[in-house]
């Protein structure tokens, strides 16, 4: 008896494909950007939400919102790590037009953020607090103490280490002026000093 024939050897299966995960689609407003801010928090706007404008920052301005995003890390720090209360942040063109913003606004790039800390004091003494913190006014643009009512700073590059206060005059309404360095104001938002 002869033996059997050796079998033909078989191809090699081909290789199962490699199947890439799809890629995210974007942004999502519940993106942690830093252990206390999630992305939702800088794109607030109770205008957007009424008119019904998309307030998601993509592209060079979510990356400015995460510099910035950064920065409100070390001044939450600076302010004994009580909670920041964020009124606005980044705004979309169509956003800053709708609530009447600067046309050359920082809060259209990201970089610019208004906010409160109750649990630290008012605004007048957080602008106190941060202007006197080297390190950080290094990477700061503009500290800006708006009418006692809110904080505004911006980490845009320019780095001018410019601190502001904001306020109002009787005779002109709601009009917005600017006085180099932190003055008191009242609650009315104008200036209580000469």
């Amino acid at each position: 008896a002869q033996p059997d024939p050796e079998p033909a050897p078989q191809p090699e299966p081909p290789a199962a494909p490699v199947v890439e995960p799809p890629a995210p689609s974007g942004p999502s407003p519940n993106d942690q950007l830093t252990p206390h801010f999630k992305l939702k928090e800088f794109m607030i706007s109770e205008t957007a939400e009424r008119l019904g404008i998309s307030n998601l920052p993509t592209g060079e301005a979510l990356e400015n919102v995460k510099t910035a995003a950064a920065g409100m890390e070390r001044v939450r720090a600076l302010l004994g790590n009580k909670p920041i209360h964020i009124s606005s942040g980044y705004r979309s063109p169509e956003v800053n037009a709708a609530v009447g913003g600067s046309a050359t606004s920082d809060h259209m790039q990201g970089f610019s953020v208004d906010f409160a800390c109750p649990q630290f004091g008012g605004p007048y003494e957080i602008v106190e607090k941060l202007m006197n913190e080297a390190a950080l006014m290094a990477d700061v643009d503009q500290l800006i103490y708006e009418k006692d009512r809110w904080v505004h700073i911006s980490f845009a590059p320019r780095r001018k280490k410019e601190v502001l206060t904001a306020y109002e005059k009787a005779e002109t309404g709601k009009r917005t002026y600017y006085l180099a360095g932190l003055h008191k104001l009242g609650k009315d938002g104008r200036l209580t000093e000469g």
